[in-house]
Formats: structure tokens, C-alpha cells, sequence
């Protein structure tokens, strides 16, 4: 038997503080440059039919459309902004596809603020 991954199916956002971002606003710009000041076109299917004005709004963490949470969709590179509902900066980059590429590189860590410590290793270590 083949077993499959359980994943959500929609991306969650979330504010400073960790919790889900509510009335937040989602910025998708062109790669490489502001989000805010160069939006990309956005759409609300896969078909690139709909198109789904910017900013998107946050509910609950979920991107909403008329009520419901939804998926939207966009070129490979696209630039990012994340603020909260009072437009505070929760997360910027300018070219998310490759932000998500360093995550995942063995120098990934350093974009997220975790450092390994050899002080804090050898004590893990020693337990």
C-alpha cells in the first residue's frame, strides 16, 4: 500500500506573533522587485482566468474570496509582501522562488534566524 503525504491544502499566514493572520494584507509583485510598487498579476484559478484583486486579505491565516478561503496563483518568481491590519511589515522578499531555494540549502538556516552553536551541540551531545 502507498501511503500519501497529509498537507494542507491552502497556505496559512501568520503575524508577528506566530498566531493567523487576520485582516492581513498580501502583496504579489513581479520577481526581484517591491511587491507594493510592482504587482504581478494574481489570479483566482489555475487557468489564469479570474483574475484576484491585490492586496489579497487574510482571515483566520487563509487568503479569502467572498467569504471562503482560496487558493490563488501566479508566475514561478514573484516577489512578496506581508503586513498585518494596522499595514505593519510582517514578511518581505523579493523573489520567493529563490528565498524557498537558500531554505533549503545547507546555509538555509542563516535566513531564519537560527544559528547551530558548537557550545550548545556538544552539551546536546553530552546528555
Amino acid at each position: 500500500m502507498a501511503l500519501t503525504q497529509i498537507s494542507s491544502p491552502l497556505p496559512i499566514f501568520t503575524s508577528l506573533d506566530g498566531a493567523p493572520l487576520d485582516y492581513g494584507y498580501i502583496y504579489i509583485g513581479l520577481a526581484n522587485y517591491d511587491a507594493e510598487a510592482s504587482p504581478a498579476e494574481v489570479f483566482w484559478d489555475k487557468d489564469g482566468l479570474i483574475p484576484a484583486p491585490q492586496p489579497l486579505r487574510t482571515t483566520g491565516g487563509y487568503i479569502y474570496r467572498s467569504g471562503s478561503p482560496a487558493s490563488v496563483y501566479c508566475n514561478d518568481s514573484y516577489s512578496i509582501t506581508i503586513r498585518d491590519k494596522v499595514k505593519r511589515l510582517v514578511f518581505a522578499a523579493k523573489n520567493l522562488y529563490d528565498y524557498k531555494s537558500s531554505l533549503s540549502s545547507s546555509s538555509g538556516t542563516d535566513l531564519i534566524g537560527y544559528s547551530r552553536s558548537e557550545e550548545h551541540t556538544s552539551e546536546l551531545q553530552s546528555h
